[in-house]
């Protein structure tokens, strides 16, 4: 996906929300221990695809979602993809546990869905989009990178089916490689729809029903997910950005600008004005970019800290599956940086992580090439490792 360069624009949109004595913890972690993720859940309540099982101490409430946008088209039924998110996850919430997980069931949903109809009324699947080529073309040279054209699926593929980077490992970890292959698969939709969207534009087709403002709608859809019962959107790409924005000290930073940006050009899709969309475009994939950049630098310190081989290899897998969603991208600025990350992530887990080894992965994530193709924002770089 090619656009102009991004504008860094900072937002100021403090969206707090204030649920019926509800504060919803902001993970310091995606999983932090290798079950499904569901911080501080209680009985009954919906799980959390990106919930840690030991969750760090939190006293931020979780924000609502989905205000700084609104769709001037049906999109309701492209949103509830991330309930099947939201079930996978549920599948695996056992290996939180050290319990085993019925792979079957959880592949039965990745391939046939369930909660997202097409307007013919067969699901919308997964694994549908994983294999869709318009989906993979956004991740640069895709195919050589990760050595498989069918790249989004083979990495769900190898947490199910416990192949490829899955081989040998726990179920929790295998877990990650599943959840977070979905993520990259969400991020790869997104900047398609926009795609599509850049296509009809230059069309002049600027209808809200069916032109490029519906396509950007169904980008933000993908984005965002469905609401949860208690209103947020915990199930798809936004929370995840919350969820970084707390682990860095960012909030406020990804989720309201992300989002503004997609307003910026769904405006720009129904005027028909070209430029605009293609700056407004490249904003939504900095910040996208920018969510995977920080979980790259997140787990890596997370593996250095684990004492249990077990828990390091639920990081490794978890930063290597975060990775591989913006690895082309990285590799497009910096083929060396990229493989230096990989190799990193992809050690044995009976080894431990050293400091140095932190230190090669912000040294490669943050050389100015793979910043620059990445398009992450000036204020949301690390450039060294939190104490």
């Amino acid at each position: 996906m090619s656009f102009t360069s991004p504008r860094l624009v900072m937002f100021a949109l403090a969206l707090i929300a204030v649920l019926g004595g509800f504060a919803t913890t902001a993970c310091g972690s995606d999983d932090d221990g290798g079950g499904v993720e569901v911080i501080g859940q209680t009985p009954g309540a919906e799980p959390d695809p990106e919930a840690d099982p030991d969750p760090e101490p939190n006293t931020t409430a979780e924000p609502a979602a989905g205000e700084g946008y609104t769709p001037v088209s049906d999109v309701d039924a492209h949103a509830a993809l991330a309930l099947d998110v939201r079930d996978i996850a549920a599948l695996l919430a056992p290996a939180a546990q050290g319990e085993a997980v019925d792979w079957t069931a959880v592949s039965d949903l990745y391939e046939g869905g369930k909660n997202s109809l097409r307007g013919d009324g067969t699901p919308r699947t997964l694994a549908s989009i994983a294999r869709d080529e318009t989906v993979s073309a956004q991740f640069p040279d895709g195919a050589a990178v990760y050595g498989n054209a069918s790249f989004l699926d083979a990495h769900v593929r190898a947490g199910i089916d416990g192949t490829g980077r899955g081989a040998g490992l726990s179920d929790g970890a295998r877990r990650q490689l599943v959840e977070k292959g979905i993520s990259a698969i969400l991020y790869g939709k997104v900047l398609q729809e926009l795609d599509a969207a850049r296509g009809k534009l230059e069309q002049g087709e600027t209808g809200d029903a069916d032109g490029a403002p519906h396509n950007v709608d169904e980008a933000w859809a993908f984005y965002a997910g469905s609401r949860g019962d208690n209103g947020t959107r915990p199930f798809a790409l936004s929370s995840t950005a919350r969820k970084r924005e707390a682990d860095f000290g960012f909030e406020g930073k990804i989720d309201a600008p992300l989002q503004a940006a997609l307003a910026d050009a769904q405006s720009a899709a129904r005027s028909g004005d070209l430029a605009a969309f293609d700056a407004a475009a490249a904003e939504v994939e900095g910040y996208l970019n920018a969510m995977f950049y920080l979980a790259s630098l997140k787990y890596v310190k997370s593996a250095a800290g684990d004492a249990e081989a077990a828990s390091r290899e639920s990081h490794l897998a978890e930063g290597w599956a975060f990775f591989q969603t913006i690895r082309a991208a990285a590799a497009a600025g910096g083929a060396d940086s990229a493989s230096d990350v990989e190799s990193v992530y992809s050690q044995n887990a009976e080894e431990p992580v050293s400091s140095d080894q932190i230190n090669v992965v912000y040294a490669a994530l943050n050389a100015e090439p793979v910043l620059n193709s990445l398009g992450v924002p000036q204020e949301l770089r690390v450039i060294e490792p939190p104490a």
